[in-house]
């Protein structure tokens, strides 16, 4: 502070101090007083006291961090003045402590409001680095599946930001397979981390693996089926021919399976049952040795043909391969071969046509001995089909010459 003295009568000064100039200067407190003394050796009378008070500049604030000063967007630190009131900082506020979450210098200072001010603190640098960029998961599929299959999860990381998913892996693609809440965060040069929306994955269990019970061999002959039962069923029922019912009538070779599938859509196949389906021989055939039509009392032989070494067995039931028959009836022959297969010749018709009855001859006299003038006649019991051993045919005939005379008809 400068005291000075106003006087335009003297020059020379004379201070309470001691000090002799116009001006002095106060920094200490005190009641200070000057004389002046003009160019005649005449001097003043002394002024009236000025009392000064001098008061001391209060210390210089410091400011502490109660944490990093360099730190990333969404995070904080708070700053604290030593000065535990009259803060000003260069916020604006005049808390002691303040709440920074943005870069910039910061400041503080003490002011009483009416006395003295301090001095500013030293500047203290906060440094808010922004986040990296936030991952989005991309899914290759459908995040809801059945026990078995997987989904793969994936985030661009062109910025080759470190990784750490939530099941903790950490390169930029997983591969899923089982139900869960999966969320990834990437982590920049910074150490600023920022994590993705988490994303649900579901697997559903599969239904209970069906299995196919047969109610036959699974190999058979040509012509023949088998029905192919679905057991241990849980859900809808879908077989490899397309047929949905429990059971299905299969006939023809092949491989077959069934596919059961629940109301969460996952489906389990049975193993595979193999059918065999054997061809049957070549159909044998049936020659006759003879007419197949004749007479009762006659016969025919029926022989066997492409049977290629098979087993024989007639519809008589006999198993060679010739078969003597004098019965009217359909005839056939089968053969079977070492798959058990059969074939069955086409029928052959033998007639047997049945004799007509005995004929009997009778005679119009009392005897056959006759005289030589005298005629006997013959007739026959049948009206018809007569054939005398004369050669005649008629029904009668008459007779005058001795001899043996018979009928056939």
């Amino acid at each position: 502070m400068v005291l000075t003295a106003n006087s335009s009568q003297g020059s020379n000064f004379l201070w309470s101090t001691g000090a002799t100039t116009q001006n002095i200067t106060i920094n200490a407190s005190g009641t200070f007083s000057v004389s002046v003394t003009d160019n005649n050796g005449c001097a003043s009378m002394v002024s009236e006291s000025v009392q000064v008070t001098v008061f001391e500049t209060p210390p210089t604030p410091t400011i502490s961090a109660d944490g990093p000063t360099n730190f990333c967007d969404g995070e904080t630190v708070i700053l604290t003045s030593s000065s535990t009131a009259n803060n000003i900082w260069s916020t604006g506020e005049t808390t002691q402590s303040i709440t920074v979450n943005s870069s910039g210098t910061y400041t503080v200072y003490t002011d009483d409001g009416g006395s003295c001010v301090s001095n500013t603190s030293d500047a203290i640098e906060i440094i808010v680095y922004p986040l990296p960029l936030t991952p989005v998961i991309n899914a290759d599929g459908p995040t809801s599946f059945c026990v078995g299959e997987s989904v793969n999860l994936s985030i661009d990381n062109s910025n080759a930001y470190s990784v750490l998913w939530s099941n903790g892996e950490i390169t930029n693609s997983i591969n899923v397979s089982m139900s869960g809440t999966y969320a990834v965060s990437v982590t920049d040069a910074n150490n600023c981390t920022v994590s993705s929306t988490s994303i649900d994955v579901i697997v559903s269990e599969l239904p209970p693996t069906p299995s196919i019970a047969a109610d036959g061999p699974l190999a058979f002959c040509e012509g023949g089926t088998i029905i192919l039962n679905a057991e241990n069923v849980v859900g809808n029922i879908l077989w490899s021919t397309g047929e949905t019912t429990n059971s299905i009538a299969v006939g023809t070779i092949g491989d077959y399976t069934v596919t059961t599938t629940n109301s969460n859509g996952c489906s389990s196949t049975s193993d595979v049952v193999s059918v065999t389906v054997n061809p049957n021989p070549p159909a044998p055939s049936i020659s006759a040795n003879g007419p197949t039509t004749f007479c009762e009392g006659e016969s025919v032989e029926l022989l066997a043909e492409n049977t290629n070494g098979y087993l024989i067995e007639w519809s008589t039931g006999e198993t060679t391969p010739a078969i003597t028959v004098s019965q009217t009836g359909l005839y056939s022959v089968s053969v079977t071969d070492e798959n058990g297969c059969i074939s069955v010749s086409e029928s052959v018709l033998i007639t047997v046509n049945p004799l007509p009855p005995t004929p009997i001859i009778s005679f119009d006299l009392e005897d056959t001995e006759i005289c030589s003038y005298e005629t006997l006649t013959l007739s026959s019991s049948s009206p018809t089909g007569n054939i005398w051993s004369t050669g005649e045919s008629t029904q009668s005939i008459m007779v005058n010459i001795a001899g043996d005379y018979s009928l056939t008809v």
